[in-house]
């Protein structure tokens, strides 16, 4: 969760920002700039963590689903061999 140290950073570059408004307005664009930066990094580190976690959610799902199924085809047909449930399975 390395987005929380880019959301603090941009919080320390505003309040930077907003200390330095007196000041050349250089310093005050300088920390503007840099805590726009970080604060872009740190969404785009968010959503990809939550795509990541996401992902990983879906690919569990799918092994309960298809060990739901697997256990659903024995029920129905005891005579299949585990080849057979494979191939109904994967189609």
């Amino acid at each position: 969760m390395m987005f929380e140290a880019y959301f603090l950073c941009s919080f320390a570059l505003a309040v930077a920002a907003w200390l330095s408004r007196g000041y050349h307005a250089a310093f005050t664009s300088f920390f503007i700039i840099a805590a726009s930066i970080c604060l872009v990094i740190a969404l785009v580190k968010l959503n990809r963590d939550y795509q990541d976690a996401r992902q990983k959610d879906q690919e569990q799902k799918r092994v309960e689903v298809r060990k739901a199924l697997r256990e659903a085809v024995k029920r129905l047909n005891p005579e299949y061999t585990e080849e057979q449930i494979d191939w109904w399975i994967g189609g």
